[in-house]
């Protein structure tokens, strides 16, 4: 047992590349997804209709210290059942995931249903074989949403009016049961899937086969997991956090962070307003409303545009002046700085 606690410290000092393609690469934790509840492939061809939208979900992961990842939750992000878990699987505990780093999926074993994850995508399939390249079919689809067509939902810009023919094909669309779901929605029903699972699947499957022995280590490392108890896991992971090997490499993330986070400043700067009352800025001839700084607080600007103190018109819109005497800001000056705005 020893032995074991040995090499997991080992892999601690070596910074070693994990392919993306795995499950808790691909899955996000960080994006919304919809659910999808009604999957059916009617031919029988590999071609399925996906609808019956309802949820919109995040996932949760858990990771052992030495990297592994073990716990897989989805769990309702939106409406009266916010933080409620849907699904839950556990390596731990009664669900199955091996071939670290290249593990493809995590399965329960008394249901054999599990998730796979591929690109904006996630799966769960049911009757999944012992071999783990075949399965039974999909019970329910999850579709990252879209952040950027989210935010510009949000801008709050005046929608433009549908055309006749556009009305006449929702109108089309909503007799004959079908729903515009989205781009990621329409090309994933386009799409073999069943190929395209199964293709991902025996691809994983030949990477864990030629694993060295340093990799296979990952899977010992879960196996030691589930045989201790709670406690002993906290305390193993914390015997692995105070060793001077895993300090060092959070002190490495910290600076990569640091560094990015530096990176990220120079692209900016800040004008901070010290006139004494709020005003608004924008870029030159803009007609939108700028942004706001209130007396006394600071703003980031974009430090490859010129800055331009904005005035109210009599409709109540804005304008923004383009005299050089209302430019507060010129552009690729004082980046990653701070400016006054008296």
């Amino acid at each position: 047992m020893k032995q074991l606690f040995t090499v997991a410290v080992v892999l601690l000092m070596t910074t070693v590349t994990i392919a993306q393609n795995n499950l808790f690469s691909n899955i996000s934790t960080t994006d919304q997804y919809h659910r999808y509840f009604s999957v059916q492939d009617h031919n029988n061809d590999g071609i399925y209709e996906i609808k019956d939208r309802d949820l919109i979900v995040k996932f949760k992961t858990k990771t052992l210290v030495t990297g592994e990842g073990y716990r897989l939750e989805a769990v309702i992000d939106q409406g009266n059942e916010k933080g409620k878990v849907l699904k839950k699987m556990d390596a731990l505990g009664y669900s199955t995931c091996v071939g670290y780093p290249y593990e493809s999926y995590i399965k329960h074993r008394p249901t054999k249903t599990g998730f796979v994850a591929i690109g904006d995508y996630a799966f769960l399939l049911y009757e999944i074989s012992k071999s783990g390249i075949s399965y039974g079919g999909i019970s329910q689809v999850f579709i990252k949403i879209d952040k950027n067509k989210t935010k510009t939902a949000n801008t709050g810009k005046k929608k433009k009016k549908d055309s006749f023919m556009s009305k006449l094909k929702a109108l089309k669309n909503a007799s004959s049961g079908k729903s515009n779901y989205g781009a990621a929605h329409k090309k994933l029903e386009s799409l073999n899937i069943d190929k395209m699972i199964t293709d991902y699947l025996v691809a994983m499957k030949a990477k864990q086969n030629k694993r060295t022995a340093k990799q296979k280590q990952h899977d010992k490392n879960i196996i030691v997991a589930k045989n201790k108890g709670a406690d002993d896991i906290k305390k193993y992971n914390d015997s692995i956090k105070a060793t001077p090997e895993y300090q060092d490499l959070q002190r490495r993330k910290r600076q990569n962070e640091k560094n990015y986070q530096s990176s990220q400043n120079r692209n900016i700067v800040r004008l901070r307003n010290n006139s004494g009352s709020t005003i608004y800025i924008g870029t030159s001839g803009s007609r939108n409303k700028g942004t706001k700084i209130n007396a006394g607080s600071t703003a980031k600007w974009d430090c490859t545009k010129d800055a331009y103190l904005q005035k109210m018109t009599k409709s109540g819109g804005n304008n923004t002046y383009s005299s050089t005497s209302h430019k507060i800001y010129s552009k690729n000056s004082n980046c990653g700085t701070t400016v006054s705005i008296n």
